[in-house]
């Protein structure tokens, strides 16, 4: 019983920081590579795969810096 409320606070605080961190990433690095409204609008489809493809990295880095810490 100690155990768990000790851990079930951590998990929550874990998941909350990892949520942020992985909007934060996605929107500086959406900007930093000109993923802009403007592209939605002229290009959906490209504008969908690049916005997927640039989550994906950002998970990838998440957990890396998760699992290697």
């Amino acid at each position: 019983m100690l155990f768990a409320d000790k851990l079930v606070p951590y998990l929550r605080d874990l998941q909350t920081q990892t949520e942020e961190r992985y909007q934060r990433m996605v929107e500086q690095i959406r900007q930093a590579e000109g993923v802009t409204e403007e592209w939605k609008a002229r290009d959906p489809m490209a504008w969908v795969g690049r916005m997927n493809a640039l989550k994906d990295q950002v998970e990838e880095i998440i957990l890396h810096e998760l699992i290697m810490e």
